[in-house]
């Protein structure tokens, strides 16, 4: 008995499929409706934490840590807005659009680094998004990022800017070379250049990569237009040591004069012992602070620049320009060292700071993702115009033409290719530099004649259908597969799927269930159905499953539908009918490339099959299976059920004493086509159709075929099984089934070799030979090779059952063992057993020649 006033009918919820582990609750988000839509079932339950999925967001953050970001004034930093969920991982389901602005009217924003404005709507993808941002004046700002239509998402993060500052990170040797010191990372340094004439005082400020921290001692001062040098092990520490800083870069006397009146003349420059501090062998942000962690100086590094283990440095290639903590950027800023182990103190040995000859760089980019903007980059200077040109790869012809950007404080230049002409069939384009007296630089050089390309890839999951059916007769039953691709990791999947239920329906997949399903694919090993549902009156199917490891994918089947066609389409129908997608998610996101599909309806079953084989039509339906090496190409081939007017007339054999027909006739197309080897055809039947013939029976119902030639139907035989009789025939033609009780004699004839002689040598030229021979009856055939000495070589049939009429055994050369035989005569033994147990044996030879295409 249930307690009262604990809940009524209306609140109550039917718990179905719920799996280990789980936990099933109120929508976070949904109204009481007194409905099950309220609740869902949750793979990781949420206690203590809002009801929402994983995978959907919860809060909004962004890549920086302690919700704050620096920049000098009017440079920009980037940052990437983030959604959380529930696990405190990025939602990937999220598409929301967010809104960032600043209480300072100062604080602009940009989606591309080109547009900014003071208020910016941008859209998530994957639950991501890039910003640019930039203010010119000096101060601490607060930015608010919130969802346009979620309160709950809203999210503030204080941006500190700083006046321009002079000192900036000038040059880094990140990895040494293995050959100077026992350990490489004790030779590690970072040079900072003073770009002004006025001495700095950076007592108290910082270096950071990573973990680590270097801070300044005080009274640690900066000469205008000097240098100085934190290394990772300024002096041996003892005499066993191969060798440190000072051994490497000053004046070898192993004491570094940094402090006392000798260093001007002896070691040059300042040098710092830096301790434990280190930085990444690999690449990584490296960042010069103020005491209170404000950020001065910011570089992006990576050993794809150069500098790893080669010992070189990466050092500034124009000292007064900026780094912006931008790889991007900073990359075309920061270059591998011309000269070996760098130049500490000194000026760097790529410095262009006093050139002003036109000058253009540019790194390409081999590829990018179908709709989506392409940012290019280039390092230019002392031009007057600086554009790109790009056109698709695949139509080619005239360019389009877009002015490149100036990033604040760098000499880098930048502009975006709008997503619409981001497509599959490739992009090419070209930058030109020019100056004010018409000089021009080209990237590639060759300019607009030889291009950049750009492959550009669909990384977004796909779903798709697959059918082997071409074409669906009335009352087919067929199969069709929801494939996914380029969807690695899958947590879920879930999708609805509309069909035209007038001449479709969904047969179900899944007999312990109630209702009718459709069956996970094998893509999925670990999992369970959260929805798994078909109404045949709306024509849709809703599917989601759940991978309980994440681990499915990237490609494979997702799910099995079979259909079943109506058993009359009616006078008029539609020449297709349409399979569409609707509310498609992988993983949690709706960022899917969705491929609808159609079924072709009518008259005739069809399909293509080639030299693997394969079948024709579907359960309830005749059929045609074809094994492999049947036929040599791929070929169209189809299967019609004919009705009465359209069947030749059968008055010869309906005269002949114990043979009667039926209206069961079948066209198989193309007519007369010869296989390489035996099919096998299927022709089903029904009780209805037995009645309308004025048969009580079906035991004595056999197959045969119309003869074109002579205007006549010949009896193949067949083999009776579950309402359906089959038989091998070795081309096609009309088939009929015919009630067959004449009594005919028991005989084996029509026996020949053909080719004979041939060759098994490969060459696609009489590689088999084919045993031809005609039963009388239904018979049980015995095949068997033998050499001239009578010893067995091969078996090609064990009393096979195989139909009355014409039939025929591939040989192909080889013996029990697939070994080609010898050249020679040999001979083969025919056996036949009727079914009172008769038998007719038959003995001839057979010639295997070497070569009889030469």
């Amino acid at each position: 008995m249930n307690p009262p006033l604990l809940y009524d009918d209306y609140d109550c919820v039917s718990i179905k499929n719920q799996p280990l582990n789980s936990s099933f609750g109120r929508n976070d988000k949904s109204a009481d409706t007194n409905s099950q839509t309220d609740f869902i079932n949750f793979a990781k339950p949420t206690p203590g934490k809002p009801n929402i999925a994983q995978g959907l967001p919860i809060a909004l953050t962004c890549d920086r840590t302690d919700d704050i970001i620096y920049a000098n004034a009017d440079s920009e930093l980037k940052i990437t807005v983030r959604a959380i969920d529930v696990a405190g991982e990025t939602a990937p389901a999220s598409s929301n659009i967010i809104v960032i602005t600043s209480d300072s009217e100062g604080t602009k924003f940009s989606e591309d680094g080109i547009n900014y404005y003071s208020k910016l709507e941008a859209t998530l993808r994957y639950g991501l998004k890039r910003v640019y941002i930039k203010d010119s004046v000096a101060g601490t700002k607060i930015i608010n990022i919130k969802d346009k239509f979620d309160a709950r998402l809203n999210y503030n993060l204080k941006f500190v800017v700083s006046s321009a500052y002079s000192v900036q990170i000038n040059e880094i040797m990140y990895c040494p070379p293995a050959d100077i010191v026992k350990n490489p990372l004790d030779l590690q340094w970072i040079e900072l250049y003073n770009n002004s004439s006025a001495r700095k005082d950076i007592s108290g400020c910082k270096i950071k990569c990573g973990s680590k921290t270097y801070t300044f001692a005080q009274n640690t001062l900066i000469e205008g237009y000097s240098f100085i040098v934190v290394t990772a092990r300024l002096v041996k520490s003892s005499s066993r040591e191969e060798a440190a800083f000072a051994d490497v870069y000053g004046n070898k006397d192993g004491v570094w004069h940094s402090s006392d009146s000798a260093w001007t003349s002896k070691d040059g420059f300042t040098a710092l012992d830096a301790g434990d501090f280190r930085i990444s062998t690999g690449g990584g942000r490296i960042a010069f602070t103020t005491n209170d962690d404000i950020e001065l100086s910011v570089v992006e590094y990576s050993s794809s620049q150069g500098g790893k283990a080669n010992g070189m440095t990466l050092e500034k290639s124009v000292q007064s320009s900026y780094s912006i903590g931008d790889y991007e950027v900073d990359r075309y800023n920061f270059y591998q060292s011309v000269k070996q182990y760098g130049t500490p103190g000194q000026t760097n040995s790529k410095n262009q700071n006093a050139s002003g000859a036109l000058f253009l760089e540019h790194s390409p980019v081999a590829e990018a993702v179908v709709n989506q903007p392409l940012t290019i980059y280039a390092r230019v200077s002392g031009a007057d115009i600086i554009e790109i040109g790009y056109r698709n790869s695949r139509v080619a012809g005239i360019y389009t033409y877009l002015p490149m950007k100036k990033i604040d404080n760098t000499s880098v230049y930048r502009t975006v290719i709008p997503a619409i002409s981001v497509a599959l069939d490739g992009l090419d384009y070209y930058i030109r530099a020019i100056d004010f007296n018409k000089e021009a630089k080209y990237s590639p050089a060759e300019g607009a004649d030889s291009p950049h390309h750009v492959t550009v890839i669909d990384n977004a999951p796909k779903i798709r259908l697959t059918t082997p059916v071409q074409s669906a007769a009335p009352a087919e039953s067929f199969f069709v597969d929801v494939n996914i691709e380029n969807a690695p990791n899958i947590s879920n999947l879930s999708f609805e799927l509309y069909y035209n239920a007038t001449y479709l329906t969904v047969e179900d997949l899944d007999p312990v269930r109630p209702g009718t399903q459709i069956a996970p694919g094998s893509l999925f090993s670990d999992y369970y159905c959260e929805i798994n549902e078909v109404s045949q009156s709306e024509g849709k199917i809703t599917f989601k499953i759940v991978d309980q490891t994440g681990s499915g994918g990237p490609a494979g089947q997702a799910a099995r539908i079979k259909f079943k066609s109506v058993s009359n389409y009616g006078e008029t129908y539609p020449e297709f009918v349409n399979l569409n997608f609707k509310n498609v998610i992988v993983s949690s996101s709706a960022d899917v490339n969705v491929f609808d599909d159609k079924v072709k309806i009518g008259d005739k079953a069809t399909s293509v099959v080639g030299i693997k084989g394969g079948t024709v039509g579907g359960e309830n339906q005749a059929r045609l299976i074809i094994p492999p090496g049947a036929v040599k190409t791929d070929t169209a081939f189809s299967i019609k059920k004919l009705i009465k007017s359209e069947i030749p007339p059968t008055n010869i054999i309906d005269n002949t004493n114990g043979i009667h027909s039926t209206d069961v006739a079948y066209d198989f197309q193309p007519y007369g086509f010869k296989f390489q080897k035996p099919v096998v055809i299927e022709i089903p039947y029904t009780t209805a159709d037995l009645a309308a013939s004025g048969l009580d029976g079906s035991k004595d119902l056999k197959i045969y075929f119309y003869n074109t030639a002579h205007l006549a139907y010949e009896k193949i035989g067949g083999i009776l099984s579950s309402n359906k009789i089959s038989a091998k025939v070795n081309d096609l033609s009309l088939y009929m089934l015919v009630n067959d009780q004449s009594k005919a004699e028991f005989d084996l004839t029509n026996i020949f070799v053909s080719p004979n002689p041939f060759s098994p040598n490969g060459n696609g030229w009489n590689d088999s030979a084919f045993i031809n021979y005609t039963t009388t009856v239904d018979s049980n055939i015995t095949i068997k090779i033998f050499d001239v000495r009578g010893v067995p070589v091969r078996r090609l049939l064990n009393g096979e059952s195989v139909s009355g009429g014409n039939n025929k055994a591939e040989w192909d050369g080889r013996d029990d063992f697939g070994r080609i035989v010898k050249t020679g005569v040999y001979v083969y033994q025919l056996k036949s057993m009727s079914p009172a147990r008769s038998t007719k044996t038959y003995q001839g030879t057979i010639v295997v020649s070497k070569n009889l295409k030469d």
